[in-house]
């Protein structure tokens, strides 16, 4: 699955749901407010402020999936869909 899929996917699961792939110039741009972002990081936000996933990979190219969110229990059908559209994301990096 590409970027471009991945976001659509995303974004129909839910209308507070958003996508951002980071590039060089919005990380120099930025810059002290995304520190620990690289270029080619992918970030999922909830009303268009909170992350809540985040795609990143090391100096190695490891891939890695960072999770900060809090889920009610009627959340964790979505927070499980989002898991499922990200593995099959990072799987095709």
């Amino acid at each position: 699955m590409g970027y471009e899929d991945f976001k659509s996917e995303i974004e129909k699961i839910d209308n507070n749901l958003s996508i951002e792939k980071y590039d060089e110039d919005q990380i120099a741009m930025i810059g002290t407010t995304l520190q620990d972002r690289k270029a080619g990081d992918v970030e999922i936000f909830v009303n268009e402020d909170v992350s809540v996933f985040r795609i990143t990979t090391d100096d190695n190219d490891h891939c890695f999936l960072k999770i900060n969110i809090g889920v009610d229990i009627t959340s964790f059908d979505t927070f499980f869909e989002i898991l499922n559209l990200i593995k099959e994301y990072m799987e095709n990096l």
